[in-house]
C-alpha cells in the first residue's frame, strides 16, 4: 500500500510538526512492512495551488491513499496507521482552530440548515467514536485516491477552489471539497480518539504587564 503525505506550505514548518511527522513515518513503516510512503511538500501562497499539485503529484507516484498534514499541527506516531485501520474513504481528526475560544473544524448542517460545530467531547473519546460529519479540515485527514476521483467525477477540475457569498461570507477549498464528497455519495468521519490528540500550534505576544 503507498501513502502519500502531502503537506503545503507557505514558509517554514513548525519544530513540533517535523518532530510528529519524523515519529510518524518512522512507527508506520516499522509496524507495517507492506507500507510504502512518500512525503511531498508544495510551496506556495496560493493554497488551492498547492493542494492541486500535490494532490497531482500523488496519483502520478501512484499512491492508494493520501495523508493531508498542516504544517502547524502536532499528532502521535501511530496516527496514521489508526486511520488507516478504519478502513474509510474518508477519515481525519477534529481539531480545534487557531483562536483561543477552541472551536472544532469539523461541522454538520442541522435539520434548519444551520451549519452545527461537532465537539470532540471526553464521552467521544471514551467510546472511541467515528462519528460521520459534513465539512471537516485537511489538518489531518486521511483519503482513498481512487474513491475520491470516482467522488469528484467529470470534469475533474478545479479540484480545489474558494469561494465568497453575497452575504459576504467565506467559504475555504476544504469545505467545498467535503461538500463535492457528499455529492458524490463518499463519507466523510471523525476519529474522536485521535481527534483528542492533535494539537494546533498557536503563537502569542508576550508582554510585560502593567
Amino acid at each position: 500500500m503507498k501513502v502519500a503525505i502531502c503537506i503545503p506550505c507557505h514558509g517554514d514548518t513548525k519544530a513540533d510538526f517535523t518532530f510528529s511527522l519524523s515519529r510518524l513515518v518512522a512507527y508506520s513503516v516499522r509496524h507495517d512492512p507492506t507500507l510504502e510512503v512518500e512525503t511531498l511538500i508544495a510551496r506556495s501562497s496560493i493554497l488551492v495551488q498547492s493542494r492541486t499539485r500535490l494532490f497531482e503529484w500523488s496519483r502520478e507516484w501512484g499512491a492508494d491513499y493520501i495523508l493531508w498534514l498542516d504544517s502547524d499541527h502536532s499528532f502521535p506516531p501511530q496516527a496514521l496507521l489508526r486511520l488507516l485501520n478504519h478502513r474509510l474513504f474518508i477519515v481525519g481528526a477534529n481539531y480545534p482552530r487557531r483562536s483561543k475560544d477552541l472551536i472544532p473544524v469539523a461541522v454538520k448542517k442541522g435539520p434548519s440548515g444551520r451549519w452545527d460545530l461537532v465537539d470532540t467531547n471526553a464521552k467521544k473519546v471514551s467510546n472511541d467514536q467515528v462519528e460521520a460529519v459534513d465539512r471537516i479540515g485537511f489538518g489531518f485527514l486521511l483519503m482513498n485516491v481512487r474513491a475520491v476521483i470516482q467522488a469528484l467525477g467529470d470534469p475533474l477540475y478545479p479540484i480545489f477552489e474558494t469561494t465568497s457569498l453575497p452575504n459576504g461570507e467565506f467559504i475555504g477549498e476544504d469545505s467545498l471539497f467535503c461538500d463535492r464528497m457528499r455529492a458524490g455519495n463518499l463519507e466523510i468521519y471523525v476519529d474522536h480518539m485521535l481527534s483528542s490528540k492533535i494539537g494546533h500550534v498557536s503563537e502569542e505576544i508576550l508582554l510585560f504587564k502593567d
